[in-house]
């Protein structure tokens, strides 16, 4: 086969897919022909996020104006050095959990400390769930809601 040819091949192939998609789209009510036809790739994505937040207020004697996200203390915290999904995990968890049986916190509360805030003489944090559209976020720092699960302390009288 020569040059001319595989170029005349190449041409007819992309005609006839170019002329299936405008008769699939036209004609076929799904319109979707996986793998080969998909007009509507990100149709289901929504703009509105839900991230539950472990978000950390003091380590010992380091207090912060504004409480920090935890995925951002990892110079304090190996497991948000690596960016440990298991906290987000625990938190939903826990959310979840206590909705149904208030008695399972004490039991999540603990896991989370010995997990991800170990180390240190004190850290008091909290546990939120943030909604925010993503681009709102990625570009202004805009969180639309903060629902705020539970404070603590990993220390008995965190007064």
């Amino acid at each position: 086969m020569s040059t001319i040819d595989r170029r005349r091949m190449l041409y007819l192939l992309a005609w006839i897919y170019a002329l299936l998609a405008l008769g699939i789209n036209v004609f076929w009510q799904e319109r979707d022909v996986f793998p080969i036809f998909n007009w509507s790739l990100f149709s289901v994505v929504t703009d509105n996020n839900v991230s539950p937040t472990l978000m950390i207020h003091r380590i010992d004697d380091l207090v912060f104006d504004e409480p920090m996200n935890f995925f951002d203390l990892g110079a304090y915290f190996p497991r948000a050095r690596s960016r440990d999904v298991k906290v987000v995990k625990l938190i939903r968890r826990y959310r979840a959990d206590v909705a149904v049986d208030p008695t399972a916190g004490p039991a999540l509360i603990r896991a989370i400390e010995q997990r991800f805030l170990a180390g240190y003489d004190r850290v008091d944090y909290s546990l939120e769930t943030w909604r925010y559209d993503a681009l709102e976020r990625f570009h202004h720092g805009r969180i639309n809601e903060r629902i705020l699960h539970y404070t603590g302390s990993t220390v008995e009288d965190p007064s």
